[in-house]
């Protein structure tokens, strides 16, 4: 898998969530613990949080990496 592959299976899940719970990307953002910024670049696939920082999102939003 690369890198970029690695970075979509992250975001899908992200928009997903956002979507799901209706929420525009500012609340969605601090409800995660990020800035709208870094969502965004979450959702577009540009980067990926660090585990520590991924794990901490899962938590936040009651589901598991897997």
């Amino acid at each position: 898998m690369t890198e970029q592959e690695m970075m979509w299976n992250f975001a899908r899940p992200i928009m997903y969530w956002r979507e799901e719970l209706d929420m525009n990307a500012e609340d969605f953002a601090e409800l995660i613990g990020v800035s709208r910024s870094t969502l965004y670049n979450y959702e577009s696939g540009r980067c990926m949080p660090q585990l520590y920082t991924a794990v901490l999102i899962a938590r936040k939003l009651g589901t598991s990496l897997e």
